[in-house]
């Protein structure tokens, strides 16, 4: 869309909606994933198996979700919902309520809210040609967020993928969603080697992880057609290069009140990364650098405030390879960064006080 074109209708929705919200009513909407299935199969999942979007607390922005309600193929609301309670977000919208059963609005939206910008050509006339459609940009084919996006909408825990209409009711409206993830996970699981008893004398403490690997911007298509099929489309742009993408930064996490570090433990700490689909066969070379201080234990177990080596860094290089699937949308590999030190072996050896880091899939 010409960029003059989105100013245009965003200035004109913007008039719109002023004039609609003195005439439209405060409805309570209270959005829910949905865990629905047929039987004892599942006609789509909520949140895919293996992992979840971090919904834990509210105030974090991971568990921000975006909605357009449409109508009429006009996009009538954009609400931005915070996380509020167990599997839910909560909040009163300006909208009138459906006057009949027939009276549909459409609802297409993704999470977390920030990771991306949205452009939506509603669906309307039961012409699926040009409509029910969102883009999103401003995406590179690595993050550090995990896009998900909203696969249906119901008014009833009884819904599947690609169904987005619904009726809206005066007073409370329960809305159950189903969402997807748009990118493949990358779990990098670091810990301590918990046979070499190096876990007894000496605490690692994770500052930051940088990942170093060829980046470049994608635009994601995503459409439903008549038969409620959802069709996922990624658009790379022509150009890529080598970039530097932090997915761990302790010091400056504003969620991490203890900014000295993370400890890694023999039962470890998972960092993320998430990156667009690979296909089959291929494959994308990664430079994982870690930096992390080494603190003397007490006899006690506890970590002593002496620092015994600050500031040390783990280079590792890994070559990410899909295959049969393995590392499509909503799949996960999982890759072990263990401290295994040799200094039982030999006293002197260095790594006790700079210990390496070896990487290794399960």
């Amino acid at each position: 869309m010409p960029v003059f074109f989105a100013l245009a209708l965003m200035l004109n929705a913007c008039s719109d909606d002023n004039d609609y919200h003195k005439q439209a009513k405060e409805v309570n909407f209270n959005l829910r994933t949905s865990a629905q299935s047929y039987g004892s199969v599942p006609l789509l999942r909520s949140v895919p198996a293996g992992y979840t979007v971090d919904m834990g607390t509210n105030g974090n922005a991971n568990s921000d979700l975006v909605i357009y309600i449409t109508k009429d193929n006009e996009v009538v609301q954009r609400v931005l919902f915070k996380w509020s309670t167990a599997n839910q977000w909560s909040k009163k919208v300006p909208i009138e309520p459906s006057s009949s059963n027939s009276d549909y609005y459409y609802i297409y939206g993704y999470m977390p809210a920030d990771a991306a910008t949205a452009t939506i050509t509603p669906y309307t006339n039961d012409d699926y040609s040009t409509g029910a459609q969102m883009v999103l940009t401003g995406l590179n084919t690595v993050s550090t967020k995990d896009l998900c996006v909203i696969t249906s909408a119901a008014t009833n825990d009884y819904t599947s993928a690609g169904k987005f209409y619904i009726t809206v009711q005066d007073g409370d409206n329960d809305l159950y969603l189903l969402m997807n993830h748009l990118y493949a996970k990358l779990r990098l699981d670091y810990k301590v080697e918990g046979t070499s008893n190096y876990y007894n004398l000496r605490a690692i403490k994770l500052k930051q992880v940088d990942m170093v690997t060829s980046v470049g911007g994608v635009t994601i298509t995503i459409k439903s057609d008549p038969n409620y099929s959802i069709q996922t489309t990624y658009t790379p742009s022509s150009s890529t290069s080598e970039q530097t993408v932090t997915i761990l930064d302790v010091e400056h996490d504003n969620d991490d009140t203890n900014n000295d570090g993370i400890e890694i433990t023999p039962t470890g700490i998972t960092v993320p990364a998430f990156f667009t689909p690979m296909p089959n066969g291929t494959s994308r070379n990664i430079v994982f650098i870690s930096t992390y201080d080494v603190y003397y234990r007490n006899t006690d177990g506890t970590v002593s405030d002496k620092i015994v080596r600050k500031g040390c860094t783990a280079r590792n290089e890994w070559t990410l390879k899909a295959l049969d699937g393995d590392f499509g949308a909503g799949k996960q590999v999982i890759v072990s960064a263990t401290i295994a030190p040799t200094y039982l072996y030999q006293l002197a050896d260095p790594d006790l006080d700079n210990p390496t880091i070896n990487l290794s899939t399960n």
